[in-house]
């Protein structure tokens, strides 16, 4: 076996052991977010910084976010949760951001049912939506007050 061969088979072994390092590390996540009560939330952590490709710590804080708004309204389903967990996660959004936003989520979103989503929201309190014209700036009410 040549040196450039035996350089490749160590780094593929390397590679390895790396992978196999990772795979009981989620494994472990994986015990302890089933195991804690806060699962779900951890859960949606995950599912945020998957979908929506940001840090853990920022989907983390999206997915508390989204929960304390959530428990506020009682009666929450997967859509408005998406929309509380889009704006948790990115802010102030117009309703074409947070369409693709919400789809990235779930898989699929209407903007039709997105607006009827957003009106209840808004007079609960949850979200503020903004308007400059004709477009319209939707954002977490808690997030906003923060902020300002």
């Amino acid at each position: 076996m040549s040196a450039g061969e035996e350089d490749i088979r160590e780094r593929l072994e390397r590679v390895e052991r790396l992978l196999t390092k990772v795979l009981e590390r989620l494994e472990k996540l994986e015990e302890w977010l089933l195991s804690n009560s806060n699962a779900v939330e951890g859960l949606e952590a995950v599912a945020i910084a998957a979908a929506l490709n940001v840090p853990a710590l920022q989907a983390i804080r999206a997915a508390r976010a989204a929960f304390q708004a959530a428990s506020i309204l009682g009666n929450v389903d997967d859509i408005d949760r998406a929309i509380l967990e889009a704006l948790a996660a990115r802010g102030s959004l117009s309703l074409r951001e947070l369409e693709r936003t919400v789809r990235s989520l779930r898989g699929s979103a209407s903007r039709s049912v997105l607006k009827r989503r957003i009106e209840r929201l808004r007079k609960a309190g949850l979200i503020t939506v903004e308007w400059t014209g004709r477009a319209m700036r939707i954002s977490l009410a808690r997030a906003r007050d923060e902020e300002g």
